[in-house]
């Protein structure tokens, strides 16, 4: 399903609930472009065998929300800008996603400007080698729930929390993530353990 509505710019609205996605391997940018798309419901998505899901939303710019299957997702290895641009997006839950095998988070929610909340206390990030400007530019952030994070030594945090708030409150345990949790002591952010 890779680029399976690349660019459909006049694109409102889509019934995606007859979809049989068992063998589902690529959805890399399904609906990157997909400018007046408000919401888009995958909960009936199957996403076992899905290995990317990189720039699955990009430059979707009136984006408010996404409904995310329950089941879980543990052949996934890159949502690089997964919702790069989404500047209407207001909140997002991913806590059902498995992320062991993931290896490049970078860009992800950079420039979600209305973006309010991140719910991903199950990320794990052992593997992760790409998590720079991962919130950058989410200028009104005020929780992000990331209680799971590992720091990876060789990991690239450039520009993580650019452009976030001063306010902004982060769940994250200092013990598995200190050089996360020191960057974001950098930010004189509030640091729950």
């Amino acid at each position: 399903m890779e680029n399976l509505f690349y660019s459909c710019y006049s694109l409102e609205s889509i019934n995606l609930s007859s979809f049989n996605t068992s063998l589902l391997y690529h959805f890399r940018m399904a609906f990157y472009n997909c400018t007046k798309l408000t919401f888009v419901n995958l909960s009936n998505f199957d996403l076992s065998y899905v290995t990317t899901m990189a720039c699955l939303f990009e430059n979707c710019t009136s984006l408010i929300t996404v409904k995310f299957p329950n089941s879980t997702t543990p052949e996934l290895k890159t949502i690089g800008s997964m919702f790069l641009n989404c500047i209407s997006l207001l909140s997002v839950d991913l806590s059902n996603f498995d992320t062991s095998k993931v290896t490049h988070l970078d860009t992800m929610f950079k420039n979600c400007i209305s973006l309010t909340s991140i719910n991903i206390p199950n990320f794990e990030t052992s593997n992760v080698v790409w998590m720079y400007s991962m919130f950058e530019g989410c200028s009104n952030l005020e929780y992000i729930n990331f209680k799971n994070a590992k720091d990876n030594m060789t990991c690239n945090y450039c520009n993580i929390f650019k452009g976030t708030p001063d306010n902004l409150v982060m769940c994250i345990n200092e013990t598995n993530s200190p050089n996360l949790t020191k960057l974001f002591k950098i930010k004189m952010k509030i640091v729950l353990l």
